[in-house]
């Protein structure tokens, strides 16, 4: 049977509004997060994080429904979650610098032995080094 007053609002709208609407927030809340790494505030990186963080716990529902991704949502979605790989990419290998770099200012006790002079100028050996005499 036709209706007779014409399609319904919820009719009109696409099926895929809901998770379109919560994957374009989750994106802007994205940008966000990319735009507080670049300043390096970390105050600022914090709270970018967490509302990244509530804006995928509020897509979430919407993006499981039932037929909720079409083909372009889902594009959009592998997009925004290749973006998120990327950040804990460049994320990694910036911890792995800063490490490397506390190391070289801070070294361990066990490093600073191995490859510092002792107090009489010369390196210290380990015992098991072999004898001193050929």
């Amino acid at each position: 049977m036709r209706d007779v007053n014409g399609p319904t609002a919820a009719a009109l709208q696409p099926s895929g509004a809901p998770a379109a609407t919560a994957l374009n927030l989750f994106a802007a809340q994205l940008e966000a997060l990319s735009q507080a790494l670049q300043g390096r505030d970390a105050r600022a990186l914090e709270g970018a994080a967490a509302q990244l963080m509530s804006a995928l716990d509020a897509a979430a529902p919407a993006l499981r429904a039932p037929g909720a991704l079409t083909p372009a949502l889902r594009r959009e979605l592998a997009f925004a979650l290749g973006r998120v790989a990327a950040q804990r990419e460049a994320l990694a290998r910036a911890s792995a610098s800063v490490d490397r770099a506390i190391e070289v200012l801070l070294p361990t006790p066990q490093s600073a032995a191995a490859k510092t002079y002792s107090a009489a100028g010369y390196t210290e050996r380990r015992a098991a080094a072999g004898s001193a005499w050929a």
